[in-house]
C-alpha cells in the first residue's frame, strides 16, 4: 500500500489498526485470508467487509496476487470503458461483486491480448493518461496560468 499518497496510507492504516492494532499480526490474517478463501468472490468480501478497505484498495491489492484473475478499479479505466464509474460508491457487496465481475469482463475484452488483467489495466490508466495529455496540451492546459506553467 506504499503507492498511495500519505493522507490515504493513514486513512487504510487507520481502518486496519481499528481491525488488529498489532500490523504484522494483520497482514499475516489478511493474506492467510486470502490464501485460503474459497473463491475470488470470498477474497473481494474479506477485503472489503471484513477489513473495511474500499474497491480501489481491495483491487489493487488482489491484483498484485492474482494477476490473472483480479485487475484495479480505477476511474481512468472507467473513463476508457464508458462504464462502472459509480462502481466504487456501491454499499452491498453482492452488488458490488457482481459490478466488479462485469468491470474485470469489460477490462479483458477492451485490450484483447494474451497479457494478465493487471497489464490491460496499466494499457488502459496509461493510454487515459496520454489522452489527458493530449487534450490539455490542445488547449493550452486549461485553469494553469502561463506563470503556473514557467515555474514548472
Amino acid at each position: 500500500m506504499i503507492w498511495k499518497a500519505n493522507r490515504a496510507k493513514i486513512k487504510v492504516a487507520s481502518r486496519i489498526k481499528l481491525m488488529e492494532p498489532n500490523l504484522e499480526k494483520a497482514v499475516f490474517e489478511m493474506t492467510n485470508g486470502l490464501f485460503y478463501a474459497a473463491s475470488d468472490e470470498e477474497r473481494l468480501r474479506i477485503l472489503m467487509v471484513d477489513w473495511k478497505l474500499r474497491l480501489p484498495m481491495s483491487s489493487a491489492i488482489l491484483s498484485v496476487f492474482y494477476p490473472d484473475r483480479f485487475t484495479v478499479y480505477d476511474y481512468r479505466v472507467c473513463e476508457m470503458l464508458g462504464k462502472f464509474e459509480d462502481l466504487g460508491q456501491k454499499v452491498k457487496f453482492e452488488s458490488i461483486w457482481n459490478g466488479y465481475s462485469l468491470y474485470i469482463e469489460g477490462v479483458r475484452q477492451f485490450v484483447p491480448s494474451e497479457n494478465t488483467l493487471r497489464d490491460k489495466d496499466k494499457y488502459l490508466w496509461g493510454k487515459s493518461f496520454c489522452e489527458d495529455l493530449l487534450r490539455d496540451i490542445q488547449e493550452g492546459f486549461p485553469g494553469r496560468s502561463t506563470k503556473d506553467l514557467a515555474d514548472d
